[in-house]
């Protein structure tokens, strides 16, 4: 054998075993937008699968606990392009899940849910596990910025809630 032929094969070999596998679930990118709010101002996360190399991966889910003091908007309006995916998000709750979503051929879809906090500070959002028929890759990450707190009056009017329920800061409303 050749040294050139050797050489085109070690190389061949190297390209395959780095590259994703078939149908292999790519590990999901989160982008916001804006990134930076004022406090009690929202922000559209989007999280976006992308099933690249194609395949079919299917069965993908996964339930995303935000950081501290971060929380869905008041009216999340959480929705997804994944085919046969069930996306969930309560207004001013700390998580959101999909279930059930699949993506065929060489495509993507997302998942946006409006997110809000009152306090200032960077939140890293992301970096949860994605579980699928092809693969579990984790998330990437984005920084959300809080430039400021909220006003009291505008935090106690965007918390309105039940008698009973859980308050963002752990109280109970009455």
């Amino acid at each position: 054998m050749s040294m050139n032929f050797l050489r085109f094969a070690a190389f061949a070999i190297a390209a395959l075993l780095a590259a994703p596998a078939w149908g292999t679930l790519q590990a999901p990118t989160i982008t916001l937008g804006p990134a930076s709010i004022a406090g009690g101002a929202s922000s559209t996360l989007t999280i976006t699968l992308d099933n690249n190399p194609p395949g079919n991966p299917g069965n993908i889910a996964f339930n995303f606990t935000y950081p501290a003091n971060v929380f869905n908007a008041a009216t999340p309006a959480a929705s997804t392009t994944c085919t046969g995916g069930t996306v969930t998000a309560t207004g001013l709750g700390n998580t959101l899940s999909l279930s059930g979503a699949s993506i065929s051929g060489n495509n993507t879809c997302t998942v946006t849910v409006s997110i809000t906090s009152c306090d200032q500070a960077d939140y890293s959002i992301g970096g949860f596990n994605v579980t699928s028929s092809s693969g579990n890759p984790t998330a990437g990450t984005a920084t959300l910025q809080v430039t400021s707190d909220a006003p009291a009056d505008a935090v106690a009017s965007s918390v309105s809630a039940s008698p009973g329920s859980v308050l963002a800061d752990g109280t109970t409303a009455s």
